[in-house]
């Protein structure tokens, strides 16, 4: 057996195990887990036939593959699917009344939407701004976002958009908010963005800037699935998108975003609720960042995924 590969299917498995998330055998090739060696895809389904004769760890039933045990978690998996589905179709709706707005350079589905997805959840999404114009941008998207009625608030949480991540286009190296290493939710927080809007080389960009990545996911790997769902700008909205983003784009721009950076912060309630049971308080106010994660759980889910694979490679 391959002991090398073994300890990474272990790994990559154990992690979506901890959100009821069985894989495909090309889900798991993709995702897997720091195995530094080049490996074709054929080789590697020869060799998880070879491992899962030879280990007591891993199941695989109707395609997936989980832990021993855990069969029940493929309905879990497919019951989600609709969930998802409905979410993406949700959020590129709401897309579509933001591509007006200037300086707005991506906007992402976030926080492993296709693993985690519940009835009534959220849809977490990730904005990169163009640098200097964080709170003009935060501002009109806000605003727009409330009036279609497609942005969370009060007890209005399903289906919603919660706008807690924003970030310039000049601090897209996410490394500098990781709280271990390896942080293996951001790792795979970041694979696993869904983008609905975006321009033309901001995709680009973030690969680039987070090419530390690397050290846990082959990219060559990573390119085999990759899709893009992202929504295209219409004629009209690129137009005032274009206007704006040229007449605030000097002095009188950094005018707009001093004020609109007043105007917002005044408004931004002191978070002082108690984080959850196993989380951490994560809020970054700044110009370049904005971040309001009230239950930062990344430490608990690493603590739980190095408990899981590490208990399975003793008693394998």
């Amino acid at each position: 057996m391959n002991d090398r590969l073994f300890l990474a299917i272990i790994q990559t498995i154990s992690f979506f195990d901890i959100f009821s998330f069985p894989l495909t055998k090309e889900e798991l090739y993709r995702y897997l887990w720091q195995y530094p060696e080049d490996i074709s895809f054929t080789t590697f389904v020869q060799q998880l036939e070879n491992i899962l004769q030879e280990t007591n760890s891993i199941e695989t039933y109707g395609g997936y593959y989980f832990l021993v045990g855990k069969r029940q978690d493929i309905y879990t998996r497919e019951r989600r699917v609709w969930f998802v589905e409905e979410r993406i179709k949700k959020a590129k709706k709401a897309v579509k009344t933001l591509r007006w707005i200037p300086f707005l350079r991506g906007v992402f589905i976030c926080n492993m939407l296709q693993v985690t997805a519940q009835k009534d959840s959220d849809i977490d999404v990730f904005i990169v701004v163009q640098k200097n114009r964080l709170w003009i941008t935060r501002l009109l998207l806000t605003i727009t976002l409330h009036l279609f009625r497609f942005r969370r608030h009060g007890n209005c949480v399903a289906n919603r958009l919660c706008l807690s991540f924003y970030c310039t286009d000049d601090v897209l190296d996410l490394s500098q908010i990781a709280i271990e290493k390896p942080d293996i939710y951001l790792a795979y927080w970041l694979i696993l963005l869904e983008p609905i809007f975006t321009d033309r080389s901001i995709q680009k960009e973030m690969e680039q800037q987070n090419n530390w990545l690397n050290e846990y996911f082959s990219p060559k790997r990573m390119l085999v699935t990759s899709q893009n769902t992202t929504t295209p700008p219409a004629r009209f909205s690129k137009t005032i998108h274009t206007f704006f983003t040229v007449a605030w784009k000097g002095g009188y721009g950094d005018m707009i975003e001093k004020q609109a950076k007043e105007l917002q912060k005044k408004k931004m309630d002191i978070l002082s609720q108690q984080p959850e049971q196993g989380s951490v308080r994560d809020v970054r106010i700044s110009d370049t960042m904005l971040k309001f994660h009230e239950n930062d759980r990344r430490s608990h889910f690493c603590a739980v995924w190095k408990k899981k694979w590490q208990a399975l490679r003793t008693t394998t």
